[in-house]
């Protein structure tokens, strides 16, 4: 590499980082001293860094900067991208061996298959311990000291428990009535069952996004006290749960049917299957493989050849 990087100095020598004057080498981006040429010259192959293109000293190495700040916001960029671009080969990979392997085992054509890429989890199923039930009970209860005010709010509305349930709406559909779009719907739930719940894991946590609203809206369509919820709740803990994911999140998935769950749970729409959402649009009932992967890891894959079959490897 002949002068600098990106950001180069044109007053700093890439050899000594000291001053550079309007007549110094202009080749290597010199002072001019001859040590500075010769460090140059003999070691073409010395790294530089990525910000300013000065040769790089043995502490700078893993960091790929100078101790300019510029220059590590250039390195951590570069890193990030080139990360970024190596992920997704490697997942670009995958899924093209997982769709062959598909496709030959099933007898079906790569080409009908649509491949939805999920970031999924493989928590680790344990009984639970009495601390976690604990800071559970202890958080439901605060949660529904708040819900107090909002329960007394829904019942001074005298809105029907039908049209205060009836607003929990599964997934968001432009037109709910539509064979089609209840037909996706379907395929949207089947796929993240076949994820195993990656967004529950990252986000459940000890609290399971039972907040105020959630409880107060439960005790108002079940005709219950905010006690007799808190108490319904933690009867739906399951025996086992993922250990760093959902407090509801069980080997056969949520514990919780529904109807109990928070907006968040049943509304939310990941990338990958936001996605799919788009693109199935007249083709709902085509085969689809859910991929779901951690970082450079494969988690596991699902083929969903019907909206009624699954097959998992």
């Amino acid at each position: 590499m002949v002068g600098g990087g990106p950001l180069t100095n044109p007053r700093q020598c890439v050899a000594c980082r000291g001053p550079r004057t309007d007549g110094a080498d202009t080749f290597y981006m010199t002072c001019g001293a001859a040590e500075c040429l010769h460090a140059v010259i003999t070691n073409p192959e010395k790294p530089r860094c990525s910000g300013c293109g000065c040769l790089l000293r043995d502490s700078e190495l893993d960091e790929g900067a100078c101790e300019s700040v510029a220059c590590k916001v250039v390195a951590l960029n570069l890193r990030i991208e080139q990360e970024k671009r190596a992920l997704q080969k490697w997942t670009d990979d995958l899924v093209a061996k997982e769709v062959r392997a598909h496709a030959e085992r099933h007898e079906l054509s790569p080409e009908a298959i649509y491949v939805v890429v999920v970031e999924g989890s493989e928590g680790e199923i344990a009984p639970y311990s009495p601390a976690r039930r604990s800071r559970f009970i202890a958080q439901l209860q605060s949660e529904a000291k708040k819900a107090e005010p909002i329960l007394l709010e829904y019942r001074a509305s005298g809105k029907s428990a039908a049209q205060s349930e009836s607003e929990d709406i599964q997934i968001p559909s432009p037109h709910p009535t539509s064979e089609r779009q209840m037909l996706l719907d379907r395929r949207s739930l089947d796929v993240c069952g076949a994820c195993r719940g990656g967004c529950c894991h990252r986000h459940g946590g000890d609290h399971g996004f039972v907040r105020s609203e959630r409880l107060a809206q439960t005790s108002y369509t079940t005709h219950q006290t905010l006690a007799e919820s808190v108490r319904d709740y933690v009867a739906h803990l399951p025996e086992y749960s993922c250990k760093s994911g959902c407090v509801f999140q069980s080997s056969s998935g949520c514990s919780l049917p529904r109807t109990k769950r928070a907006d968040i749970c049943n509304n939310f729409i990941c990338g990958g299957l936001r996605r799919m959402r788009a693109q199935l649009q007249g083709r709902e009932d085509c085969t689809i493989l859910v991929v779901a992967v951690r970082g450079f890891e494969h988690l596991h894959s699902t083929l969903l050849s019907s909206p009624d079959d699954l097959h998992v490897a």
